[in-house]
């Protein structure tokens, strides 16, 4: 059976007027975007890249992205890809940080319910396995 390299995803560019912040939450990063909208800023980017060279030390542990989007309860698709957007195009960036795809891990979920551990429809949770985001700034123990 021949082996074909993995190609890697489309680069994500910063875009500098893009509305949205990064914030640290248990075991990872949790980024705020602008309603319907997947772009991202420099600050964003660079804790993406930041957690991506903290999980370049644990390599056996995977990533967890938990995507959420904004929209009526009554059209589940669009809130739905929206977040899809969002969760690829951070991993997008944790692949050109260099984490390997296949520890990668996207969940498109739309719009959060009471399982959002804190999270808004604009946001998206990227955690290191074993680690549910909230909003306690406190890491636990690495294994």
């Amino acid at each position: 059976v021949p082996l074909h390299p993995f190609t890697p995803p489309p680069e994500v560019k910063p875009d500098p007027q893009a509305r949205g912040r990064a914030e640290k939450v248990t075991g990872g990063t949790r980024l705020h975007f602008a309603t319907q909208s997947a772009d991202m800023n420099p600050r964003m980017m660079t804790a993406l890249q930041t957690f991506a060279t903290l999980m370049q030390k644990l390599p056996d542990q995977h990533i967890n992205i938990v995507a959420y989007g904004e929209g009526r309860p009554d059209d589940p698709s669009t809130p739905r890809r929206v977040a899809l957007s969002r969760g690829l195009a951070a991993r997008s960036v944790l692949i050109h940080a260099g984490v390997a795809p296949t520890r990668i891990y996207v969940r498109a979920v739309g719009l959060p319910d009471e399982n959002a551990q804190g999270a808004g429809a604009d946001c998206v949770d990227v955690t290191r396995s074993g680690v549910v985001a909230s909003s306690t700034q406190t890491e636990p123990p690495a294994h």
